[in-house]
């Protein structure tokens, strides 16, 4: 992951915050977010190009786009209640068969994230991309294709908020620590017990989803008022 100077994180949050705020619109131009900042053309580039890594924009000639995210609390907290009527139920349907090999790779990746959480920091998208994919073979585990692509779904919705939340390490951990906890019980064949802690791993989830962190950026005025824009 190449390396990122601090400008151009403090703005990529900024630009996250403000678009779950709905201070920004799905559709942004650079020029127009020089201004809003008061900062250099070059910096917005930056950040949205990183942003379009983290498959959070798409860029349409001078256009850019956010794509479609759980951007109010209504939006969240429907998505949580439509996950808890999937995921769990479906890890008690009778053609689960979990798949050795990738069951196994899950539990490393979880280990290493367990003993560096320092990846919460320097790798947000990597996190992300865990997380998702810990929910989607669960899924994909249930033989339902209708649950995997509900999953999927949600796992797109979800990103750019889970990106945001982030700073909260202290929760990137938790999460770690039951997903680990879920596939141990998968593991052991002990569906009713990986159900139960699949759905005390939402329920905590939904609550953290309740209370998000502060964004690194404490206010774009104060910030950015020295800036010009190029």
């Amino acid at each position: 992951m190449p390396a990122r100077a601090p400008a151009e994180a403090l703005l990529r949050d900024a630009l996250i915050r403000d678009r779950l705020a709905g201070r920004i619109g799905l559709e942004i131009i650079q020029s127009a977010l020089a201004r809003r900042y008061r900062i250099g053309l070059a910096l917005v580039q930056r950040a949205l190009a990183w942003l379009e890594e983290e498959g959070l924009v798409h860029r349409t000639g001078s256009r850019w786009s956010f794509v479609p995210s759980l951007d109010t609390d209504h939006s969240r907290r429907a998505s949580f209640e439509l996950r808890l009527m999937l995921e769990p139920p479906a890890l008690l349907v009778a053609g689960f068969r979990a798949e050795p090999a990738l069951l196994e790779q899950l539990v490393e990746e979880h280990a290493l994230l367990t003993a560096h959480p320092e990846m919460t920091r320097e790798d947000r998208t990597r996190v992300f991309d865990l997380d998702a994919r810990f929910h989607e073979a669960l899924a994909a585990w249930s033989g339902n294709i209708f649950v995997l692509t509900a999953v999927r779904q949600q796992n797109a919705l979800r990103r750019m908020f889970e990106l945001a939340t982030y700073a909260d390490s202290a929760r990137v951990a938790a999460w770690c620590r039951e997903h680990m906890a879920i596939l141990s019980a998968v593991a052991a064949q002990d569906m009713p017990l990986a159900a139960r802690l699949m759905h005390r791993h939402l329920m905590h989830a939904a609550e953290a989803a309740e209370h998000p962190p502060p964004f690194a950026w404490p206010g774009t005025a104060r910030r950015t008022r020295g800036n010009t824009a190029s």
